[in-house]
């Protein structure tokens, strides 16, 4: 009896150091959001999918760095690897009708188009008010490449650690 009374109260002892108040989160999220949302106001942005949805349906994890969709300060897009884009190459392209639109709750939509040598169609990205998660539709402008979906965290391009190949196209 006596270690069962000592295991309570240590166990009660620690858990308030991990658990997180509903506050405290709902704070963390808010915070996120409102760094995603600059990100894409200043179109300094990236996505680095977590999430990979492929045409069956099925979703599967993603570790790689090497596969992003990165809007740079220069204003240049980058789109690398074939989730994102079709194509295994990494590909500059030219973005076009770049549109932000927030509705009553915050959530945000941001509809581009991409011109680029191997890529053209349209981007669809998604972000919720309670966080940083971007879920995002590819539509292809040809019918060699079926659309692409996938998700991940929306950060300004600089807090994020990503591996761009050489020799763009």
């Amino acid at each position: 009896m006596k270690k069962l009374f000592v295991l309570l109260v240590a166990t009660l002892m620690v858990l308030p150091l991990f658990a997180q108040t509903k506050e405290e989160k709902e704070a963390q999220e808010k915070a996120l959001y409102e760094l995603a949302k600059e990100a894409v106001e200043s179109k300094d942005w990236i996505i680095i999918p977590t999430e990979i949805t492929n045409a069956e349906g099925a979703v599967t994890d993603n570790n790689d760095a090497s596969i992003f969709i990165v809007y740079e300060k220069t204003g240049e897009m980058y789109l690398q690897g074939w989730s994102i884009c079709g194509n295994s190459d990494t590909n500059i392209v030219e973005v076009k009708d770049y549109k932000v639109k927030y509705n009553k709750k915050g959530d945000i939509t941001l509809m581009f188009n991409v011109l680029g040598r191997k890529v053209r169609g349209s981007y669809l990205v998604r972000i919720r008010h309670d966080g940083n998660k971007a879920d995002v539709t590819f539509t292809p402008g040809t019918q060699t490449v079926t659309v692409k979906r996938f998700s991940g965290p929306l950060v300004r391009s600089g807090q994020a650690n990503y591996f761009k190949r050489s020799n763009a196209i």
